[in-house]
């Protein structure tokens, strides 16, 4: 069961929430649970499948500040670091302290996006197959490489298509993985099932599910127990390329939490 964005009253003015950067709400049956970020004076929330929300209940604190735009595009917004991973169809200008870029489709790839939250204390990091592209970077990484930043560090780990040529080993796209505060993510980028991912450990995977450019859902929820995930989120899925059936799918396959983020654009 699926639902359309919903609206509500909070019981207290906004600006009683201002210190808290996301707020758990339990709504009526009918509108199951949502997950509200109050940023810049908003509300903005996510709504939850039914069958996904019984599944990540008491796991609020791990989905807290999280964002997904469309595609590959999430943002991640807690303890006072804001990161995003390939920005494209954002809905507000903000001031990212990390950019990570998995690799230069137009589905993925939006240099007016990347210049919507980038300052000049943001961080961009790319693959190094994108130096031509992209030559300001500040960071370009191969698949392996770790960078140390200051609070946390990033690993970048490889992302491919094992049969299919739409991305091929050779261009070294990545996925990456990194921890803010005490969660880890993991983001695998546009990429089918590897083997690589048993070598990987988060609390949070954002996994493709489309099954056409990507993996699909039999695979994702063999990725999301390789790399010992407590919540899949999927993403790069929509019509055509992964159905609400195929994520309802996944939820019965993955033995853990399956959170079903809407698409903010």
């Amino acid at each position: 069961m699926w639902y359309d964005r919903k609206t509500m009253t909070l019981p207290e003015p906004i600006d009683s929430y201002r210190d808290h950067a996301t707020l758990t709400i339990i709504a009526p049956p009918d509108l199951a649970r949502a997950t509200l970020s109050v940023l810049k004076g908003q509300l903005r929330w996510h709504l939850l499948s039914a069958r996904a929300t019984r599944r990540v209940s008491g796991m609020g604190n791990l989905l807290d500040g999280i964002t997904w735009f469309r595609g590959s595009s999430v943002r991640i917004r807690r303890d006072g670091v804001e990161v995003h991973i390939d920005p494209i169809g954002l809905t507000e200008h903000s001031a990212a302290d990390l950019v990570l870029l998995t690799h230069p489709h137009y589905d993925n790839f939006s240099e007016e996006d990347i210049a919507r939250v980038r300052t000049p204390d943001t961080l961009l990091v790319a693959p190094a197959s994108m130096k031509k592209l992209l030559a300001d970077a500040d960071h370009f990484l191969r698949p392996g490489d770790m960078l140390q930043l200051d609070g946390f560090d990033v690993l970048a780990v490889p992302a491919y298509n094992v049969d299919k040529k739409f991305h091929t080993p050779e261009h070294g796209w990545l996925g990456y993985v990194f921890t803010i505060g005490q969660t880890t993510y993991y983001h695998a980028g546009d990429t089918d099932f590897l083997p690589s991912m048993f070598g990987i450990k988060c609390d949070v995977a954002f996994l493709p599910c489309g099954g056409h450019y990507t993996m699909g859902v039999k695979d994702a929820a063999k990725a999301g127990e390789a790399c010992g995930a407590e919540i899949i989120i999927p993403i790069h899925w929509g019509e055509p390329h992964g159905t609400g059936e195929d994520i309802q799918q996944l939820e019965d396959l993955f033995s853990r939490g399956v959170c079903v983020l809407e698409s903010e654009t």
